[in-house]
């Protein structure tokens, strides 16, 4: 019995395998039909060969001659493709290797599709005409290329993408972009350029421009500012040492306009958010009294599960040496 079912389980075995290599080998060959929507045929075996990757688009020999204008870029939109222009705000996503990364879609008319394999290139860089936005990687990632095949979009077009087109690692809210995107097949190249915005699904808000930072598994959204010393918790004419007491302050960030993006309610404990314990030896050090200030960093948890603020103070807060 065991022998039967070994020989049952080979047989089986080997038949799908010579059904797959059948299925593999007929790629190349399927039928077409000339009447159908006016394609020609190459395009139709196109299809399979998108099944059966890789194939024919990645060995092509893509016209290299300067780009046309005319060519649409854009995303897709609750199953609708909406076009890309200037001054409009593309959403980045997040891929599972933790890339920032916008997905343009290219869109031709469907004579246009030829055999169906199209190279995709973008090409990016910060706008000139805003010099001052958000820091990251987008010069170690410029420009990129991709093989794709074109599929009908049921609207006497062809579309060709989603593409994974990463500017970096860091979330680029805000981020500025001169974008451009050529589209090649071999026998025409079309190519757009387009100044957008960078945003992320809930689209552009300016504390999104707040710089982020990991530590231990939280994020925080930091915010560099001053602290005004208001009170401290000490006479006067206390004597040098290590000691600690509690030195209130008020904050004001160094960025006057994301003061709106501070929320006390996230702190949990206001006193804590105006008050940091420092020693006479250290408050002494620093030539801190009343009306005073120090540089200090507010951190402000988006992260549920971690401690929802930390003050981080620019200056030693214990061990300082009493003078002679």
């Amino acid at each position: 019995m065991r022998t039967t079912t070994r020989n049952f389980v080979t047989t089986a075995v080997l038949a799908t395998w010579a059904a797959l290599s059948a299925l593999l080998a007929g790629c190349d060959s399927i039928p077409v039909d000339p009447s159908d929507a006016g394609m020609d045929a190459p395009f139709e075996e196109l299809e399979c060969d998108a099944a059966c990757w890789p194939r024919r688009c990645a060995y092509l020999e893509y016209d290299d001659s300067e780009p046309l204008d005319g060519l649409e870029v854009g995303a897709m939109v609750d199953g609708v493709f909406v076009p890309w222009g200037d001054g409009d705000d593309v959403t980045y996503v997040f891929g599972f290797q933790g890339g920032a990364m916008i997905q343009p879609i290219v869109r031709v008319p469907e004579a246009m599709a030829g055999d169906g394999c199209v190279r995709v290139d973008v090409a990016h860089a910060r706008d000139d005409a805003f010099p001052d936005g958000p820091e990251g990687e987008l010069d170690e990632f410029a420009s990129a290329s991709f093989f794709q095949a074109f599929r009908r979009d049921g609207n006497g077009n062809v579309i060709a993408g989603p593409v994974d087109d990463q500017l970096g690692w860091n979330a680029p809210d805000g981020l500025r972009l001169a974008l451009t995107v050529t589209a090649r097949t071999t026998t025409w190249a079309r190519s757009r350029t387009m100044h957008v915005r960078v945003v992320d699904a809930d689209g552009f808000q300016e504390c999104d421009l707040v710089p982020s930072q990991g530590l231990a598994g939280c994020t925080y959204r930091v915010f560099y500012g001053q602290a005004t010393v208001t009170t401290i918790d000490a006479p006067e004419d206390a004597p040098c040492s290590n000691d600690r007491v509690a030195v209130q302050y008020t904050f004001a960030p160094n960025d006057p306009t994301i003061a709106a993006c501070i929320d006390e309610g996230v702190t949990g404990t206001t006193g804590f958010a105006h008050s940091v314990s420092m020693s006479l030896g250290c408050i002494a050090e620093a030539g801190l009294a009343i009306g005073e200030s120090f540089p200090i960093q507010w951190r402000l948890g988006s992260t549920p599960s971690c401690p929802p603020f930390e003050a981080w103070p620019d200056v030693t807060i214990g061990g300082c040496p009493c003078g002679e």
